[in-house]
Formats: C-alpha cells, sequence, structure tokens
C-alpha cells in the first residue's frame, strides 16, 4: 500500500481525496467495480472544481460550462447533468487544456470501463463485467497522475501567471531559486513544464520590448529575472534545461533571429556553463566569440557581458580575459555592485595594484580587493601582502590601513593557512615601514595588535 499512500499525499482536493480513499478501500476488499466507479468520480469531481476555478479566473468556455452545469443542479435537470458528466473530457482536454491528448485517452478508459462497471448488461444477462486488479490500480495511478495531483490551471494561465510575476515588483529578491520551483514547476505536466522554461529562455535572451507586454520593471531587470529563473530549474530539471536552451538556440540560429544582442544576452546569462557551449550551434558561437573579441567595450558592459563570470569555453576565456583588462576602475566597481562574481577580477587588481603609478590608484585598487575579498584565496592574499611591500604607491596610499582592517574583518572567522599568511604579511609591512621610515608610520603599535587580532 506504500504506492497508494504517495499518490495520496499528492492529491490537492479534499473532496477527491475522500472519493480516492473509498477507492483505494474498495481495491483492497476485492470490490474492484466499485473501486473504478469511486476513483472516475473523484475525477470528475476534481475536473469540475478546477473548471470552476478556471471560470472565475478567466471566463471563457469554463464560465459557459459552469453556467450550464448549475442552471442543470438548479433544475434537477438530470438528463443535462449527465450531458456534461459524458463531454467533460471534451472539455477538459479540447478547450480548456487541463488534459494533454495521451492524458484523455487514459483518463477516457478509466470512463468507458466505470460505465460498463455502473450499467448492467442487456445483451447477456449472464456476463458481467470484471475488471483484473492490475487494470484497477493501474486506473487509480493514471487518475492521481493525470488529473488529481495536478494544479488547477490549464498550462496556458500558468505561462500568462509567470510572465506577469516575474515583470511585476512582487517578484522575489530572495529565495528565487525554490519559490520558482515550487511556484511553477513542482507537480506540473511536463509539456507545461517545457513551455514554461521556453519563456524563460526566451525572456533570457531577448526581453520584451516597452509596450509589448505591460510590466512593472525594466527589460533589463525581465530579462535579468528570466535568466535566474532559468539556472534555478537547472538544478532541479536540468535534462529539462538542457533540452529547452538548445532547442531555442537552434531553433533561432537556423531561422536567422539569434541577433547580436541576444548573443551577448545568452553570454551573460549562461556563458559560464560549458553545457550553453554544447547547446549553442557552431555558427552562434563562432559569431559570439567574436563579438567579445570585437565589440565595443562600453556595449559589452551594458550587456552585462562581464556579469557572469569566465565563460566555460575554452577558445572563448582568452579574449575575455583581454576585454576584462580594458576595463577601468569604476567601471570594475559598477559591474561588481551589481552582484558579479568578483573573482575574475582579484588578478587584474592584483597586477594593477603592482604598477600603480600613484597613491590615488593603489587606493581605488584596493578598494575594489575589499569588494572582492571573499574571493581571495591563499595564494591572492600572499601576493596582496608582497604588492604593497613592493609598491611605496601601494604601501604608503591613503586609507591602507582601514581597507586591511575592514578586510580582515571581512574575512574572519580566517582558515588556519590564511591567519598564518595573514599574521606573516601584516608584521612584514609593519617591518618595512620601520625601515623605511622612523618619522612616520600607519601602523601603530594599537593596529598593529589588531591587525594580528592579538
Amino acid at each position: 500500500m506504500a504506492d497508494f499512500d504517495y499518490l495520496r499525499s499528492t492529491i490537492k482536493n479534499l473532496s477527491a481525496k475522500k472519493l480516492y480513499d473509498e477507492a483505494v478501500k474498495a481495491y483492497g476488499a476485492g470490490a474492484f467495480r466499485a473501486s473504478i466507479i469511486a476513483i472516475w468520480t473523484a475525477v470528475a469531481l476534481d475536473l469540475t472544481a478546477k473548471i470552476r476555478l478556471m471560470a472565475d479566473i478567466e471566463g471563457g468556455a469554463a464560465a459557459s460550462a459552469i453556467k450550464e452545469l448549475d442552471q442543470a443542479i438548479g433544475a434537477e435537470d438530470v438528463p443535462k447533468m449527465q450531458s456534461f458528466e459524458s463531454s467533460l473530457l471534451d472539455l477538459s482536454s479540447a478547450k480548456l487544456e487541463l488534459l494533454t491528448a495521451r492524458e484523455r485517452v487514459e483518463i477516457e478508459r478509466i470512463y468507458k470501463d466505470r460505465n460498463l462497471c455502473a450499467h448492467p448488461n442487456f445483451s447477456s444477462i449472464d456476463w458481467v463485467y470484471t475488471p483484473t486488479p492490475e487494470l484497477v490500480k493501474a486506473h487509480i495511478v493514471s487518475a492521481v497522475d493525470s488529473v488529481l495531483s495536478q494544479r488547477p490551471v490549464a498550462g496556458k494561465v500558468q505561462i500568462g501567471i509567470l510572465g506577469s510575476e516575474i515583470g511585476s515588483e512582487s517578484w522575489p529578491s530572495k529565495e528565487v531559486d525554490e519559490y520558482v520551483y515550487a511556484r511553477y514547476f513542482s507537480e506540473t505536466r511536463e509539456i507545461v513544464q517545457r513551455n514554461l522554461m521556453q519563456v524563460l529562455v526566451k525572456g533570457a535572451l531577448r526581453p520584451p520590448d516597452a509596450g509589448e507586454l505591460e510590466i512593472a520593471v525594466d527589460s533589463a531587470t525581465f530579462q535579468s529575472r528570466c535568466g535566474r529563473a532559468s539556472l534555478a530549474i537547472k538544478s532541479h530539471l536540468p535534462n529539462l534545461f538542457e533540452q529547452e536552451l538548445r532547442s531555442v538556440l537552434e531553433k533561432r540560429e537556423v531561422s536567422g533571429t539569434l541577433s547580436e544582442s541576444q548573443l551577448l544576452n545568452a553570454f551573460a546569462t549562461y556563458a559560464s556553463l560549458e553545457l550553453f557551449w554544447d547547446c549553442l550551434p557552431d555558427t552562434a558561437a563562432t559569431r559570439l566569440r567574436s563579438l567579445i573579441a570585437n565589440r565595443d567595450i562600453d556595449v559589452l558592459i551594458d550587456s552585462r557581458v562581464f556579469d557572469g563570470g569566465f565563460p566555460g569555453d575554452n577558445a572563448c576565456r582568452e579574449d575575455y580575459s583581454s576585454r576584462l583588462s580594458e576595463l577601468s576602475t569604476d567601471e570594475i566597481t559598477r559591474i561588481i555592485d551589481r552582484n558579479a562574481p568578483n573573482e575574475q577580477f582579484i588578478d587584474l587588481c592584483l597586477g594593477r595594484l603592482a604598477k600603480s603609478p600613484n597613491f590615488r590608484s593603489a587606493e581605488s585598487t584596493m578598494q575594489i580587493l575589499l569588494k572582492c575579498m571573499r574571493g581571495l584565496g591563499a595564494r591572492e592574499l600572499e601576493r596582496m601582502f608582497d604588492v604593497i611591500k613592493s609598491n611605496d604607491q601601494a604601501l604608503w596610499a591613503s586609507g591602507i590601513e582601514w581597507q586591511l582592517e575592514a578586510m580582515y574583518e571581512g574575512l574572519s572567522p580566517l582558515s588556519d593557512d590564511l591567519s598564518i599568511i595573514w599574521a606573516t604579511g601584516v608584521k612584514e609591512l609593519y617591518d618595512q615601514i620601520q625601515v623605511d621610515s622612523k618619522e612616520r608610520t600607519w601602523i601603530n603599535e594599537a593596529l598593529y595588535r589588531r591587525l594580528l587580532h592579538a
């Protein structure tokens, strides 16, 4: 019965759950005809409840059907109520898309077998329909998988809600990963999942223009949200993510609609993934590498090309690193402030700090390193102290003392290895300053002890 217990836990409608329990009890007792009748009744009531909800949300065919049903109920018009039941699957599949074509076939089998179980056979008085246990169990599983466990909205409605919410001010800024999966993809049909993922990938490549979709946020924010949401689903449904990313990229490249701006948007969102380069058609990959190597740096910044970190494509990585070196201090700060991976700037900044021509340049470079401190490993930390010691412009830059103190606080608690490197570096700086200048120092005894955490 463990399988039945799990199936029960996925049913949302309480009335349908009670009828499901009846069907399972009848199955366990060997009353197979009664079990089929109960599970069909659960399906019919659940579909009707979903149609009522759709009537409230969007009107249309759902509202018309519910109006006729309520009139028949009020008038106790049994033939009309029977007509509603007999047309329920047509309404749910063809008109409202609550059922796929395959699900429609499976549920119709339950309906036909229910008729055989509930109605007498007048053609032969000796023949009584007797379903097998395997058939009854299959019907129960199909009923739950196709109807009872599904969301009470059609695929098109879910897609519309997704687009509307992403473009709204209520879209969450935290815990997005779990929100997107639970809200849209959990307990959702595979075909709807595919369509939802296509919406996210397409939105990440080309956000809607002004007037194309009524949204409360700018296009860049909409694009960023679509990209992040699609990556959130990657962790839950990796095969779905790969399938739909590949499909969208291939179709647009073949049709000639994968524009330069879309390629740059795709790079900003997905380029750090090796999977992206596997999904990207070769011709599109060639164009994208050329864009990274040759496009105006301002365009690359505005397209958020540097917001995703190093690309997962070795052929593109060298050009990407070269373009990184063109960024000014202000541009790097702007990119980091957009929550871009800051580890990519550490080696670049250490190199600039070593060559800083004046105090101001060293101070601004140290300020960037302060923003990147969480990416400092043993090698980078050791190199930073060596650079500061070797370049007087860095050693005597204004604010170096509070920058180091802030870095220590931000890195704490340090690992044993980093603690040793930090203590050694601070001591060497202190000794160097005593040698270089006996008249002035920015490391007094109190600061020295704080930096050593003594």
